[in-house]
């Protein structure tokens, strides 16, 4: 006797479990605006299929396969992100490379700066996009941002309530315990920059000393000074630059987030953490190619964790 199959899960399974037809399913998959479906409907059926783990027939799609070419990418971020010198550094260094990566590939990368993610949704939506990469999105419920768009969205950190929305996030647990770890014999500080998403300084809260997390808009020079803090973290080159020039002849032990390990800012006696702007970029492209390819189980991607490389 022949080995026994599995039926592959089809649209009409997804159609049939969700109680539509088999044509509303096809432009939800497909992100139609053929036809007006409610936000919940969408949501319904994304779930289906990702339970039944429902994955395109390749012959069918490759008749009529998308390329990521000549494609427009949204990239949405609110005007609050660029508050300081420390994020705007940041931030440039991200959408260059970001920009310079994906017009290699065919891709125009569209900024659209906003004052409230969710208050500008329309305006968002005016705007012909065929991907959203959303920076920083920390709303506790995404269905009115998500209710509006036919397109895929990408987000990048923040919190996002609905699981079947592709994620972006960076691995800060890591970074924080591994730094708490190494100078656990020290007074230690973790300096926060303004544009950190919530979650990220909830989580910070959670690991550090209580009055041990501070926000960089605050005098975190003196606090170091009066309480003889040995080992401070930071999140971006900025401040540590500030910490360098300020501490110089002291005996602080000083660790930063760096995003491109081949811009030589910082003095080699800090201690480097990666964040590679590289890797989250090349991810960007993968879920724009998964979105448009199907290549693989795009439910095995739905979130995406940016592991960070210790240098020195």
């Amino acid at each position: 006797m022949g080995e026994f199959k599995m039926k592959r899960p089809t649209m009409k399974d997804i159609a049939e479990k969700a109680g539509v037809s088999t044509a509303t399913v096809s432009y939800v998959l497909n992100y139609s605006e053929k036809q007006t479906i409610s936000h919940e409907m969408r949501l319904k059926i994304f779930q289906i299929a990702k339970e039944l783990n429902y994955v395109p027939n390749m012959n069918a799609k490759s008749l009529a396969k998308a390329s990521v070419q000549n494609r427009t990418l949204g990239f949405v971020y609110e005007k609050k992100l660029l508050e300081s010198a420390a994020s705007k550094y940041v931030f440039s260094l991200f959408f260059s490379q970001l920009q310079q990566e994906l017009s290699a590939k065919g891709i125009e990368v569209i900024p659209l700066q906003v004052n409230n993610f969710i208050e500008d949704v329309q305006l968002i939506h005016d705007k012909y996009f065929d991907f959203l990469l959303v920076l920083n999105f920390n709303e506790e419920t995404s269905e009115k941002f998500t209710s509006n768009f036919y397109i895929p969205i990408l987000f990048f950190g923040g919190n996002v309530a609905f699981e079947i929305f592709r994620r972006l996030k960076i691995d800060y647990e890591a970074i924080f315990t591994a730094f708490l770890k190494d100078t656990q014999t020290e007074e230690q500080l973790l300096v926060i920059d303004s544009s950190v998403d919530k979650g990220v300084v909830s989580q910070a809260q959670a690991l550090f000393k209580e009055g041990h997390v501070m926000d960089s808009s605050e005098d975190y020079f003196q606090y170091i000074k009066e309480k003889n803090i040995k080992a401070v973290l930071v999140l971006n080159e900025i401040t540590a630059l500030q910490l360098e020039r300020e501490f110089a002849e002291t005996q602080l032990t000083l660790y930063s987030l760096i995003h491109d390990s081949e811009q030589k800012l910082l003095r080699d006696s800090t201690k480097k953490i990666l964040i590679d702007n590289k890797e989250v970029i090349k991810n960007i492209q993968d879920t724009m190619v998964f979105f448009t390819d199907w290549k693989s189980n795009i439910w095995e991607h739905n979130k995406k964790v940016i592991v960070p490389v210790f240098l020195s």
